[in-house]
């Protein structure tokens, strides 16, 4: 069977990462979750509500060999029900991500590819 041919501009890395997310316009922290998969555009997140496409979410992470969690916005581009009124299968894409934190970002990625024998 032939492979399908991957349509994003960033792909993704199967990677499971601990995320804290808010709603932007809230202070407090509004869950605690794990990525499904990442990329340098955006990361898949299991969350425990419905976001509405567009949504923005602040993102808190601990990224592999970094020595301080890294901040990032995130704008829902969908968000699919997994188990009813539980578990939601959250796509974000990444917004205005400052370059500092885009390039330790994109160290991480590179070095977990590295770690996974992926090519970089």
């Amino acid at each position: 069977m032939e492979k399908k041919k991957e349509r994003r501009r960033h792909p993704r890395i199967n990677y499971s990462l601990v995320v804290s997310y808010r709603l932007m316009n809230e202070a407090e922290i509004g869950d605690i979750s794990q990525s499904a998969n990442l990329s340098h555009g955006g990361m898949l997140l299991t969350t425990n509500k419905f976001f509405p496409k567009g949504t923005f979410l602040k993102l808190y992470m601990k990224l592999p060999s970094a020595r301080k969690k890294i901040s990032l916005v995130g704008k829902v581009v969908s968000c699919q029900e997994l188990t009813r009124g539980v578990i939601y299968k959250t796509r974000l894409s990444f917004y205005n991500t400052p370059q500092e934190v885009e390039q330790m970002f994109s160290q991480a990625l590179g070095e977990i590819k590295k770690h996974k024998g992926e090519n970089v």
